[in-house]
C-alpha cells in the first residue's frame, strides 16, 4: 500500500473507532495511564495499518487494547513486587484491581461484583455497552466463540435476576453466526 493511501486508511480507523477504544481503555484501565495505553493502541495500528481487517477494525482494536491493558497491569504487578523503596514507589498507593475502580461509578456496582470475574466483566463491557455478540467477544478476548456464548449467556440469566430488562435472547438465536458444525476436520 503506498504511504498515502495507509495514511488515509489510518484516519479513517482512527476517526470511526477512537471513541468506543477510548471508552473501552478508560473502562479497564482504571489506576493507570489510559491515555498512554490509547496511545500505544494507535501506534500499533499505525505500524500495522496494512494488516488491520477492513471487516473487523473495530474488534482489531479491541483486542490490541486489551493486550496493553494486560502489559500495563502485568507491568505495575512487576513493580509492586519490588521492594518499594528501590523502585521508587514508596508514596504511591497500591491499587489492588483496576477494574474495581470503575465499577464504583457504575449502577450495577454491586451487582457485578456478586457475579462477575474479571473476564465476565470484560464480557458484559463487549456484549451490553458495545452491542458485541459472542462471535465478536471471542476474537477480542481470544475466548472460543462457545466459551464466550456461554459465559454471556450465563452472565444475562443472573442479570435478569436483579434487573429482568437485561434479560436478552439466547446466544443460539442472535444474529452471530453459528459455529461450523459441519464435521469438516474432525476425526471420525
Amino acid at each position: 500500500m503506498d504511504p498515502a493511501a495507509g495514511r488515509v486508511r489510518f484516519e479513517k480507523i482512527y476517526q470511526e473507532h477512537y471513541d468506543a477504544i477510548w471508552r473501552f481503555v478508560q473502562f479497564k484501565a482504571a489506576g493507570l495511564d489510559p491515555e498512554n495505553i490509547l496511545a500505544e493502541v494507535f501506534a500499533t495500528a499505525w505500524e500495522k495499518r496494512d494488516k488491520i481487517p477492513d471487516e473487523a477494525a473495530r474488534a482489531w482494536l479491541y483486542a490490541v487494547a486489551n493486550n496493553k491493558i494486560r502489559n500495563a497491569i502485568r507491568g505495575k504487578v512487576n513493580q509492586q513486587k519490588m521492594p518499594r523503596q528501590r523502585a521508587g514507589l514508596h508514596d504511591l498507593p497500591v491499587v489492588d484491581d483496576p477494574a474495581d475502580a470503575v465499577l464504583e461509578k457504575l449502577s450495577f456496582e454491586r451487582v457485578l461484583q456478586a457475579l462477575a470475574s474479571d473476564l465476565d466483566r470484560e464480557i458484559l463491557f463487549l456484549s451490553c455497552h458495545e452491542g458485541y455478540g459472542a462471535t465478536e467477544i471471542a476474537e477480542i478476548l481470544g475466548l472460543k466463540r462457545s466459551t464466550a456464548a456461554m459465559r454471556r449467556q450465563r452472565l444475562r440469566d443472573k442479570l435478569a435476576a436483579f434487573h429482568p430488562a437485561t434479560a436478552g435472547p439466547p446466544d443460539d438465536v442472535n444474529d452471530d453466526e453459528p459455529e461450523d458444525r459441519s464435521g469438516e476436520g474432525r476425526k471420525r
